[in-house]
């Protein structure tokens, strides 16, 4: 677990409301179509793809609001389902995750854990930065996973 505070930055980003199953589809979905869009503006990546998630508790039923963001150096004149919008200091803890998306969540019950040993509070914020991304499509079992990604998970600190 580390500590730390994400600077202000401006994203290029898509907003939805979802459920934890519903996040397989817009995996595959969303990002190309945000990338392609991105590239009809005068603006240019600053980072890697980052997904926020607000409310989210664990439970596969419960709907929480999702962005998708790509940090961007300018917001532009823009028409489109997308949008920029910029973002404040986030102060948080954060662990890398290394490999399949089907084991993040042991990253994050590792940082809850070690966040709260600490003596803090989380708030029900998170982000989940992609600083690399190996594809796999897996035939057998008809799905779409990262086998060999570095994920880092961030959690908001109330």
């Amino acid at each position: 677990m580390k500590l730390k505070t994400v600077e202000p930055q401006t994203v290029f980003f898509h907003a939805t409301t979802t459920t934890i199953p519903g996040l397989m589809d817009l995996t595959l979905k969303i990002p190309p179509k945000l990338f392609l869009e991105l590239e009809k503006t005068k603006s240019k990546t600053t980072g890697p793809i980052s997904w926020h998630y607000y409310g989210m508790d664990g439970n596969p039923e419960t709907e929480f609001q999702l962005e998708i963001a790509i940090p961007v150096d300018k917001s532009s004149e823009y028409q489109g389902e997308f949008g920029f919008k910029s973002l404040g200091e986030f102060k948080c803890v954060s662990l890398i995750h290394e490999g399949s998306w089907t084991t993040i969540n042991k990253g994050y019950e590792k940082l809850i854990q070690e966040t709260i040993k600490a003596g803090y509070a989380l708030a029900f914020e998170s982000r989940e930065i992609y600083h690399n991304i190996k594809t796999a499509e897996d035939e057998k079992n008809k799905r779409f996973d990262a086998l060999d990604n570095v994920t880092e998970i961030q959690m908001k600190l109330q």
